[in-house]
C-alpha cells in the first residue's frame, strides 16, 4: 500500500506539489519525538531535558509552519478565485438584463456569442475550484493523520496553555473525536486556518457557479428559440 506522504504529492494538483503539507517530514519529526519520551527510566534520566523538550516544540514547530504554507497559498488561491467568481456573477448579470430587452438579430447574435464565452468562463472557474477543493481536501486529511498519529504517540504533545493558542480539529477516526493541539502561530492566523477547514468561502462560491451554469443554458436555449422566430 502507498503510504500517505506518497499518495498526498501524486494526487497533489499539478504545479503544487511543493505546496502540499509535508506529511513525510511531518511524521519522521514525530518518530524522533516519540522515541525519546519512550525511553526507559535510566535512560530518560540520562537524556537532557532540554534536548527532550526542543525534540517535542521542533514536532510543533515544524507543523506550523507547513501549516502557515498551506494557509497562504489557500488564501491567495481562494482570494482571487473568489473575486473572479464575483466579477463573471457581475457580467453574467448584465447579459441576463440584455436578453429581457427587444433585440433584434445582429444584437440576439453577439449576445449569443457572449453567453458562450460566459459559460466558458465559468467552466474554467468550475475546474479551478475542484482543484482547489482537491488541495484542501488533501491537507486536511494530512493534518488529520499527523495529529491522530501524534495523540497515540508516546511524544508529549504541546498542550493548549496559556500563552498558546489552541489548533482543534473534529473528526469521528480521532481518538475521542477530536484533537487539541497546542500552537506557536498568531491567533489571527489559528483563526484563519480554522476558518479554512470550514472553507464557507468556496461552498458559496461552488454555489454561485452552479447557478450560474444553470442560468446560462437557460439563457442558451431563450436565444436558440429566438434565432428561430426572427
Amino acid at each position: 500500500m502507498v503510504g500517505f506522504g506518497k499518495r498526498i504529492k501524486r494526487k497533489a494538483p499539478k504545479g503544487w506539489e511543493s505546496l502540499m503539507l509535508d506529511y513525510s517530514l511531518l511524521k519522521s519529526r514525530l518518530e524522533m519525538a516519540s522515541e525519546v519520551e519512550s525511553l526507559d527510566g535510566s535512560q530518560h534520566e540520562r537524556t537532557d531535558s532540554k534536548v527532550a523538550l526542543a525534540l517535542r516544540n521542533s514536532f510543533q514547530h515544524l507543523l506550523d509552519s507547513e501549516l502557515e504554507k498551506v494557509l497562504a497559498h489557500y488564501s491567495l488561491y481562494s482570494a482571487r478565485l473568489c473575486s473572479r467568481v464575483e466579477g463573471l456573477k457581475a457580467e453574467t448579470s448584465v447579459a441576463s438584463q440584455f436578453l429581457r430587452q427587444g433585440l433584434g438579430p445582429s444584437e440576439l447574435a453577439e449576445l449569443t456569442k457572449d453567453v458562450k464565452t460566459l459559460a466558458e468562463l465559468w467552466v474554467e472557474q468550475a475546474g479551478k475550484l475542484r482543484m482547489l477543493l482537491q488541495y484542501l481536501t488533501l491537507n486536511l486529511e494530512g493534518l488529520r493523520k499527523i495529529l491522530k498519529k501524534y495523540k497515540k504517540s508516546n511524544a508529549v504533545g504541546v498542550s493548549p496553555m496559556p500563552g498558546l493558542v489552541t489548533l482543534r480539529l473534529d473528526h469521528p477516526s480521532l481518538p475521542g473525536g477530536f484533537v487539541e493541539q497546542g500552537s506557536f502561530l498568531p491567533l489571527d492566523m489559528v483563526e484563519q486556518i480554522n476558518a479554512m477547514k470550514d472553507h464557507d468561502e468556496l461552498v458559496e462560491a461552488s454555489q454561485t457557479v452552479r447557478a450560474a451554469l444553470l442560468e446560462l443554458d437557460a439563457m442558451k436555449r431563450h436565444l436558440s428559440e429566438a434565432a428561430g422566430r426572427s
